[in-house]
């Protein structure tokens, strides 16, 4: 059965972080959620018809001339059931003519999400050298786009900027939220 797609509401915050910390090394908690979310960053929960919890989510950003996927994650007890697909599906359902393209940058250590993305028609566009703030890995940009053109496969190494970096953290510095637990 195919899970239906619904916005993030504030019962959903305790499975949805849940989820965060089974799928990420370092996971956000609920303070970078809500100060990530605007009405230009939305989250969506995936969600089994007559259920509750969410099985996953997609955090995106809404920007002038694309979408960044920011955050994709599902429950471990329920991978392999098509929840992930239909949460890249739907970001695709919201690609127009002024935001013809989906953006995510992938850490180099991160192949299933990099192969999984390229099953979903994304391809490899550049590497970000050191990008990863929590890390300092390499990231890789990864793109979908509604036309052919748009996907010209080029692979080039470029340092990142501050705004490609803020896209990965949420507003407050690492060293805040080690300070703060």
């Amino acid at each position: 059965m195919r899970p239906l797609i619904h916005p993030l509401q504030p019962l959903d915050f305790a499975e949805l972080l849940a989820i965060e910390r089974a799928c990420y090394p370092h996971p956000w908690g609920k303070r970078d959620f809500v100060e990530t979310l605007s009405p230009t960053c939305t989250c969506r929960v995936a969600k089994q018809p007559g259920q509750e919890s969410p099985l996953g989510f997609v955090l995106y950003s809404r920007r002038q001339s694309r979408l960044v996927l920011i955050k994709l994650a599902v429950d471990p007890l329920y991978r392999r059931r098509s929840i992930a697909t239909e949460l890249v599906i739907f970001l695709k359902t919201q690609l127009n003519f002024t935001k013809p393209r989906i953006d995510a940058y992938l850490a180099e250590s991160n192949l299933a999400g990099q192969l999984f993305l390229k099953r979903m028609g994304f391809r490899a566009i550049s590497v970000l050298t050191a990008a990863d703030p929590y890390t300092g890995e390499d990231l890789y940009l990864m793109r979908h786009a509604r036309t052919a053109s748009a996907t010209a496969f080029t692979v080039d190494r470029c340092q990142p900027t501050q705004a490609m970096r803020s896209l990965f953290r949420p507003a407050r510095k690492l060293a805040d939220r080690k300070t703060a637990h």
